[in-house]
């Protein structure tokens, strides 16, 4: 039997967008659950709307630590909230003594594992020049001396 689409938004509701939780209290699957949110645009939106919550929640929890004077706190909003005043977190490297950097490079290559002839066929006289023959005027099985020259 199918589980009505009421029942799923009232789990959901009740576990607050999460969706383990919510497929616990309805005795199915995860994947069973997220399969019905997946189908149903009514559900997309509730486990959406569950997850903005959540941010508001956490914001207004980052608020309160920093009218605390929380260090942590004041020193997250900011990095993230407080870029455009210049509040950055940079990092500078330099070399012995504050000089530049040095870098060396070592490029290898790996051995191949077949020894493999990529060296491309030579036209045969007569060709178009792309190396395999095709359109040098003789037809196919036609007889060829040693010189490349057909047998009339």
């Amino acid at each position: 039997m199918r589980m009505p689409l009421n029942t799923i938004r009232a789990a959901i509701i009740q576990a607050e967008g999460n969706l383990a939780s919510a497929a616990r209290r309805l005795r199915m699957t995860r994947g069973g659950v997220a399969y019905r949110v997946a189908k149903s645009k009514l559900l997309q939106e509730l486990v959406e709307d569950q997850r903005q919550i959540l941010v508001d929640e956490a914001e207004s929890s980052l608020r309160k630590a920093c009218k605390r004077g929380d260090a942590w706190a004041v020193c997250f909003t900011l990095k993230t909230q407080g870029r455009e005043r210049g509040y950055i977190e940079r990092v500078e490297h330099t070399g012995g003594a504050g000089g530049p950097l040095e870098f060396t490079f070592l490029i290898q290559r790996p051995a191949l594992a077949l020894d493999i002839d990529v060296t491309p066929p030579l036209a045969l006289p007569g060709g178009n020049g792309n190396g395999n023959g095709a359109g040098n005027g003789h037809a196919i099985g036609e007889e060829q001396d040693a010189g490349g020259i057909a047998e009339d």
